[in-house]
């Protein structure tokens, strides 16, 4: 009967074999028929097919295609000794007459890496002999405890640790080292297991650079003797048996696993290699996730900070800046000022708790009516809140907003009583003016405010205004276009300044847009 055979001839993988008695898929996805660990194959690269008795490839819409023979083809028939290529692995399609199999001299064929000894053919009684080595049911335990344990890791220190002890006990490695990078040179971020000094584990570059930059799994024989990784580092470790496969994100390797072999050559072979790319893939995306999970905690986190100042409008584009616009700067802006008239009064003669539920429902109204505007809340101030409009995102109608803001707040606490029933008295002021904005504090609290004449002039403002009046001033007027809104009540001294300014009360029951 004919057996027809596929086998690797150049590439990571030489040496292995794949008898075509079925649909072969190839390419780098680990539910592949044949796995080929390398960036430049496709994750479901080509398939190789029996039609009656012609044995067909067809490449599956790869990135670089296939070829037989040095040329390019979509789907083609295959004869005996033609060489498939596959991004940088070859392959030989071969066929032979052979009897009926035995299944007591079944042969187990793994890889071995350039220069080493030629294929090894391990029967049946040698496989009963290393079970301990080989325990099928272990390492599928094993890979299944590898799988539960990395993805509930939430934190990327005892994540690398975990990872390393994984690899060391599943494996029975003596040493491990984990790199993390994109180029060719990598960091190591873990070492394990009998290395006195982890910052010196030895290490081959360019044993790392064809895991990282080429996405390819390798196992070495004898390091010392093999010219592909030979390095002062390795020699002088004195590794004997070395394998290295990449760590896989979800789109490109994110670093590579390197476990070690001191004393013994053949340490390793080509199921250990295998195992070692499942375990690597799923540390890489155990990485990936935690990593994903602390950004969506640090974006909470950050979102839940500036939603207590800003418009979630306003918190999203300063997000996008990444805090840039937060530095610290000069502009024009204005700022208004409330407070309750009488306050103090209603604190001495009313309960606690209902005077603070009071002020959380007035809070709230002021919150709402600001950020509606897209207005930053800087601060509050006991029994009022200090606003600022323009800042962080620059706004051109900031004075307009400032003003429609006052408004609102107005409107929106005409419904507050006191715990005596009376009608809230709340006074507004609102101020036009260059301030430096950003944030003030120490090194352990931060506030984002402003500072300047105009701040305080909305201060003054507020302190004049009767209960339900909007106070401001001809800066206001002028740059928000309100005198047809805007009635003068007269000049008057402000505290802190050597001059005059003319006062207006904003018309509160003709809403501006």
């Amino acid at each position: 009967m004919e057996r027809w055979t596929l086998t690797v001839i150049d590439g990571s993988e030489q040496g292995l074999e794949k008898p075509l008695n079925e649909e072969v898929i190839l390419g780098r996805s680990l539910d592949n028929a044949l796995v080929l660990s390398h960036s430049a194959v496709s994750r479901r690269h080509a398939r190789i097919f029996a039609v009656g008795f012609v044995i067909y490839v067809e490449d599956l819409e790869s990135t670089h295609g296939t070829k037989v023979n040095g040329e390019t083809c979509s789907k083609r028939a295959l004869n005996n000794n033609d060489i498939i290529t596959v991004g940088p692995v070859s392959m030989k399609i071969a066929c032979e007459q052979q009897a009926a199999p035995n299944p007591g001299a079944t042969n187990v064929i793994y890889v071995q890496p350039t220069g080493a000894p030629s294929i090894h053919e391990i029967s049946i009684r040698d496989i009963e002999k290393s079970v301990a080595d080989h325990d099928i049911s272990a390492r599928l335990e094993a890979v299944l405890q590898i799988g539960l344990t990395l993805q509930g890791e939430r934190e990327i220190g005892p994540l690398l640790q975990r990872i390393g002890k994984t690899l060391i006990d599943t494996l029975a490695v003596e040493r491990c080292g984990i790199f993390l990078g994109e180029d060719v040179n990598p960091q190591l971020v873990m070492a394990a297991k009998g290395i006195e000094n982890p910052d010196k584990l030895p290490f081959s570059k360019s044993l790392l650079h064809r895991a990282i930059s080429d996405g390819e799994a390798l196992v070495t024989a004898d390091a010392g003797k093999d010219a592909r990784v030979r390095s002062e580092s390795l020699v002088a470790g004195s590794i004997r048996s070395a394998m290295v496969a990449p760590m896989w994100g979800r789109e490109h390797v994110i670093g590579a696993v390197v476990v070690e072999n001191r004393d013994r050559t053949n340490a390793f072979d080509s199921e250990d290699l295998r195992l070692l790319v499942v375990l690597a893939n799923l540390a890489g995306t155990a990485f990936q996730n935690t990593l994903l999970i602390q950004e969506v905690r640090r974006e909470t986190e950050e979102r839940a900070a500036l939603s207590r100042f800003f418009s979630p409008a306003v918190a999203e584009h300063i997000r996008s800046k990444s805090g840039t616009a937060l530095s610290n700067s000069r502009k024009e802006i204005s700022v208004l000022f409330t407070d309750i008239r009488g306050f103090t009064a209603l604190s001495e003669t009313n309960d606690p708790g209902e005077l603070v539920d009071l002020l959380n429902r007035y809070f709230h109204e002021l919150t709402e009516a600001i950020f509606e505007v897209e207005g930053c809340v800087d601060k509050f101030t006991g029994d009022g809140v200090l606003a600022l409009f323009g800042t962080p995102v620059p706004q051109s109608d900031h004075a307009r907003r400032a003003v429609r803001a006052g408004q609102d707040i107005l409107r929106r606490c005409s419904q507050l009583r006191t715990p005596d029933g009376e009608p809230l008295a709340i006074g507004i002021g609102i101020a036009t003016g260059a301030a430096i904005v950003g944030p003030v504090g120490s090194e352990k609290r931060q506030e984002y405010t402003a500072i300047g004449d105009v701040v305080n002039i909305a201060a003054r403002l507020v302190e004049l205004a009767n209960a339900g009046e909007v106070l401001t001033i001809d800066a206001t007027v002028e740059a928000g276009e309100l005198n047809g809104l805007a009635e003068t009540v007269g000049d008057r001294n402000i505290k802190g300044l050597e001059r005059e300014l003319k006062i207006y009360s904003i018309d509160v029951g003709t809403p501006i847009a």
